[in-house]
């Protein structure tokens, strides 16, 4: 794949008994003491693959080590394009950069002073004890090429669509992001929302969280705090979109990538509007829906850009240029890389608490009723080695 690298050292096979998490966490801290290693590849077999779960936990906050999983499976079939993946996530979980997008088509985004933040927030229910959690996952770009996207995940009490300490999620992110640019705050602040609602009540909640967050990180030597826009992305929205010519759609009879639609369907005197980024192999899949709930950064820019952009332009075309930059595939998404990032990490955490290993974190009965506090997550910090790394794919 072009990554040059002194050799793979030898590694350990483990065969389990009853207890799982003595046996995988024994070999990762083996590893560890003798090693040092930059990354682990992790093999595992037909009948293990369930006990990934635990090898995660392991290197993502107990030992922080970067790791890659791979089934028996894959090996065996010599997939190529599957070997290609795996090199282009061993890139990412080292630092590299896989894509990025050229200045020319981010227009005042490529000067180094917007900050691009995605949230999303996943509804969880244990069914041992019967309550339901929250998990909540931020992404923000790291720098004006939009390569690198760095997480911070928090778990709530019930289901709870507020994320309730974005101020500290996004104030640690903040400080990372200003080290890169002059110990500055951003200029501009666009979040892409998760979430199925247009109007939704928690969204002037999360913008003042934003706005303390920035108060809260000292680096005001600004007179004024960023300006923020709020983009729902509702990628089940229900719509289809049909070619009106033939030299408009794609062989599978769909729309072609890139299509926007921000008329007709659309929501009169609002905001929104429709993007299919990726060309659907078989039949037909809906668009994604974007709904502007909250600017201060476009609205205020009214004049064309000297490729004559105007506002709205210069949002559709920065949206469909997230969905080209995930960092596992050369292909675009249905949803914009920001978006597409903070599933996986919330993913990435539900699968820690389907092992019931953190379970104590709740309390038993524990209803989204009678709690919204949220929940203590000491037992769930990411290890400071992998922090700001892509540890999530």
């Amino acid at each position: 794949m072009g990554m040059f690298t002194p050799g793979s050292i030898p590694g350990r096979i483990i065969r389990f008994n009853k207890d799982h998490k003595v046996h995988i966490e024994d070999a990762i801290s083996f590893l560890q003491e003798k090693y040092r290693p930059s990354i682990i590849l992790v093999i595992l077999s037909a009948n293990a693959k369930k006990l990934g779960n635990i090898a995660r936990l392991a290197y993502d906050v107990t030992y922080g080590i970067p790791a890659i999983e791979l089934t028996h499976e894959l090996l065996a079939n010599s997939n190529q394009n599957w070997y290609a993946r795996v090199g282009l996530m061993i890139n990412l979980k080292l630092g590299g950069e896989n894509h990025m997008v050229n200045s020319s088509d981010l227009s005042f985004f490529a000067s180094g002073k917007t900050m691009i933040i995605g949230t999303n927030v996943a509804f969880a229910r244990s069914a041992s004890q019967g309550y339901f959690y929250t998990i909540a996952g931020l992404m923000v770009s790291s720098d004006s090429r939009l390569a690198r996207w760095p997480a911070e995940i928090r778990v709530q009490h019930g289901k709870e669509p507020h994320i309730h300490k974005l101020n500290e999620m996004l104030e640690t992110r903040i400080h990372s992001w200003a080290k890169k640019h002059g110990n500055k705050l951003p200029e501009d602040i666009v979040v892409y929302r998760n979430s199925e609602g247009e109007h939704e009540p928690w969204v002037e909640k999360e913008v003042c969280l934003i706005k303390d967050a920035c108060r809260a990180a000292k680096l005001t030597v600004q007179d004024n705090l960023p300006r923020i826009t709020v983009v729902l992305v509702d990628e089940n929205y229900g719509a289809q979109l049909l070619p009106t010519a033939d030299t408009e759609c794609h062989r599978s009879g769909s729309p072609l990538a890139g299509t926007v639609v921000d008329r007709g369907l659309t929501v009169p005197r609002q905001w929104d509007f429709f993007l299919r980024s990726h060309n659907s192999t078989q039949g037909l899949n809906g668009p994604t829906r974007y709904f502007v709930v909250f600017d201060e950064v476009f609205r205020r820019r009214y004049r064309v850009d000297d490729r004559g952009r105007t506002p709205v332009n210069l949002l559709q075309d920065l949206t469909n240029a997230l969905c080209y930059l995930s960092g596992e595939s050369t292909k675009a998404t249905r949803v914009c890389t920001p978006i597409q990032y903070a599933s996986q990490a919330c993913a990435r955490v539900r699968s820690y608490y389907r092992l019931s290993l953190l379970s104590g974190l709740f309390r038993r009965g524990q209803s989204a009723r009678n709690s919204d506090r949220p929940v203590a997550t000491s037992l769930l910090e990411i290890h400071p080695a992998v922090r700001d790394s892509m540890f999530y794919l």
